[in-house]
């Protein structure tokens, strides 16, 4: 009998055991739990996903962020070692240059009894008497002239940098003796302007040639910058190639064509200049009537005004954000922005045209894109200008040859030239 009663319970307990693990089970794997576990995992996964997406998002917003700040920080410090050079010399007991004022307009204004005045937001300058009395610790220090001594007289136009203009000078050349000069002005932040003014201030700084304009002065104590040049009485080569025309409807007197021997020594002239100016590894790299001077004994100067913004825009042409003098350049000068020695010679042929045929735009007949399509295909054929002697034709030809190897140096082109001079007066 007590085994039967054991044997009952054992049986009794087996049976609810059963059941409570059956009940479990049912109600762990009823409808409304069924998938739950694996939906959790997904949502893990899934968390997962958007938070690396997330992070990735912010690492690359930080890159570029980064990346926006540092270059900056490298224009600015191009810009200051830019500005370093030309500014560091100029430190005197008056001051320095500021380095965050806004450019100013021409701050000389003449008064009716023909002094000058400075504007509100000019700084104090340097008197003429402390010009001519400090001694010079650069050839820029030597070049400084005090900008309160310029008096404008008209605008010339705009180029590049800013304002073109003719000014009175007095004590530029000597204490007493006053002359008109052409002024330069730097009025723009771009970064390549300022590295292209300089260039030209250096390089006319450095220059002392007879058929290259000399650099008288020079204003840097203040915003903007001014360089100083000589002018002529007779103004740009172009314009007076122009006055020379039988279609010419300006009033005052009209100079007379220029003749052959006359258009030879001026390509002479240039191409001394040129020559002096390839020696001391300079490049012009805008040659052309409208930047040459002439004075009325027909002496040449070559100068750098670049009036592309109005008075010459016609004759620049906007390529890739540079303002390009397409009709005087060679391709690879035009497209590759390699300028050289042998572009400017280039150039000095198309300035031979203008002297013969007074000033005639090359290839009028043609738009910029036009001129800019056979640059590009090798299909722009030059000819020599009617009238030229068979020696200038032949050299003008190799001075256009689309390889830059193949063109003459300057020296050879003087030593040519001289021949065709001697010739014409057989």
């Amino acid at each position: 009998m007590k085994f039967s009663y054991l044997a009952h319970e054992h049986l009794v307990r087996c049976l609810v055991h059963r059941s409570c693990i059956a009940q479990l089970s049912a109600e762990y794997y009823s409808p409304s739990n069924a998938g739950r576990g694996f939906e959790s995992g997904e949502e893990n996964t899934m968390s997962k996903t958007v938070g690396v997406t997330l992070g990735a998002a912010g690492l690359y917003m930080g890159l570029v962020i980064g990346l926006m700040v540092f270059c900056r920080m490298r224009r600015a410090r191009k810009k200051a070692r830019l500005l370093a050079e030309a500014t560091a010399e100029a430190k005197s007991e008056n001051g320095t240059l500021p380095n965050d004022t806004e450019m100013n307009p021409i701050v000389t204004k003449p008064l009716k009894d023909g002094s000058t005045t400075r504007s509100d937001n000019e700084a104090p300058s340097h008197s003429s008497g402390s010009h001519y009395s400090k001694k010079s610790r650069s050839s820029y220090d030597k070049a400084h002239f005090p900008r309160q001594e310029l008096q404008t007289m008209m605008l010339l136009g705009h180029g590049d940098y800013g304002e073109v203009f003719l000014a009175k000078a007095k004590g530029i050349v000597d204490p007493d003796t006053e002359i008109i000069v052409m002024v330069k002005a730097l009025q723009t932040r771009d970064e390549n302007a300022h590295f292209e003014f300089k260039r030209e201030m250096d390089m006319l700084n450095k220059l002392r040639h007879e058929n290259i304009t000399k650099l008288y002065g020079i204003c840097r104590e203040t915003e903007p910058f001014l360089f100083i040049t000589e002018y002529s009485d007779w103004g740009d080569l172009k314009q007076f190639l122009l006055a020379t025309r039988r279609d010419n409807t300006r009033k005052g007197p009209k100079p007379p064509p220029l003749n052959v021997p006359q258009i030879l020594g001026v390509c002479h002239q240039i191409a001394s200049g040129m020559e002096y100016l390839a020696n001391q590894r300079f490049t012009h790299k805008d040659l052309a009537t409208r930047n040459c001077l002439v004075t009325s004994r027909l002496n040449i100067k070559i100068s750098f005004p670049s009036l592309s913004r109005d008075t010459y825009a016609d004759e620049y042409f906007l390529y890739r954000n540079r303002t390009l003098p397409l009709r005087w350049a060679p391709a690879e000068a035009i497209l590759e922005d390699e300028w050289s020695t042998k572009s400017d010679v280039w150039s000095f042929a198309v300035v031979a045209c203008e002297l013969f045929t007074q000033a005639e735009l090359p290839f009028s007949e043609h738009s910029n894109e036009t001129v800019l399509r056979l640059l590009n295909s090798s299909e722009l054929r030059w000819k020599p200008p009617a009238g030229a002697p068979s020696a200038l034709c032949s050299l003008l030809l190799t001075c256009w040859s689309i390889s830059a190897r193949d063109r003459p140096t300057f020296t050879d082109v003087v030593h040519k030239l001289g021949q065709v001079t001697v010739d014409s007066h057989l």
